[in-house]
Formats: structure tokens, sequence, C-alpha cells
């Protein structure tokens, strides 16, 4: 065998063995935590999530799931609401007027909860706690808000009256 073929077999035979050896370790080294085991080991540890339905009519469903911490993000807390499309159209659901213990805040969540005829989905909104009195979610006693529905073309189809969670 050539020396240029014996150096190729090597390069290839130890490129083979550094792929076995890479992909062989899939499992995750005890000492890392997923995300929920770091959150529940946390002191603003994350919410079990409760399924309360806070709405109902001919139009839509709403459940409140859970509110939580993320300790990454200090002064910020987070809910999350769980919205039925029942129409034969493609809606698109906002928050307004909220308040967490009489303190009105700006309920923010990154994209809109957009909804397909007959769908579900879950969202995440979040807010400050600055002003609000609470630290942590385990002193928020209630959660309030206006559900707004609109349609594609951004007509606003139903404004709920306040709709209070307590805890």
């Amino acid at each position: 065998m050539s020396f240029k073929k014996f150096l190729t077999s090597l390069t290839l035979g130890i490129l083979a063995f550094s792929l076995v050896a890479c992909t062989s370790n899939t499992t995750q080294p005890s000492n890392v935590k997923t995300s929920n085991e770091a959150y529940s080991a946390s002191s603003n540890k994350l919410e079990e999530a409760t399924t309360k339905e806070i709405y109902n009519d001919s139009l839509i469903t709403v459940s409140f799931l859970k509110k939580y911490d993320i300790p990454e993000l200090q002064g910020m807390f987070y809910f999350d609401i769980k919205a039925e499309n029942k129409s034969n159209q493609k809606i698109t659901i906002y928050l307004q007027d909220t308040y967490v213990n009489d303190t009105m805040f700006t309920a923010g969540s990154g994209t809109p909860l957009e909804l397909l005829p007959g769908k579900s989905a879950t969202h995440s909104f979040f807010g400050k706690y600055e002003g609000t009195g609470a630290t942590t979610t385990d002193k928020i006693k209630k959660i309030g808000f206006k559900i707004c529905v609109m349609d594609e073309n951004s007509k606003n189809i139903e404004t709920t009256e306040v709709i209070q969670v307590s805890f």
C-alpha cells in the first residue's frame, strides 16, 4: 500500500472514530438541569398549570392556565391563557385594560394570538412588576383584563367586559 493510501485510510478511520465518539454520548450529564427543573428549583418557581375557564360565548372560549416568574428576567411576570376560536373565520385576540392587584399595566406578548377557525392555542403574556406592589407571582392576588377579538381586517368583532382572575 502506498503512503498516500495509508494516510488517507488513517485519516478516514480517525474521522469515523471521532464521529462515533461524538454521537454515542447523547445522554445529558446528571449535573445539568432541564429548564423545568431549573424553574422549580428556583425561589421564583414556575407554577403548575391549572386550567380555569374564564370566558365562554358563541365566538370564543378562554381559559387561564398559570402565572409565573422566569428567574433570568427580573422585574417581569408572565401568565398563559388558552383560547379556542369557535367561529368560521380567522381571529386575533388582544388583551386590553389589564391590571394586577388594582394597578394597570400594559400586557405584552411579542406576537398576536391568531386563531384559525375551529382551532385553539396557548399564548403567553407578560408585564412589569413596577408599581404593582408585587415582586413575585405569589404576591399577585388578581389579574384583570378585557379580551378584544378582531377579524382578519383588524375590525373589532367583540370586546368582553372586564374578566378578573383571583388567586
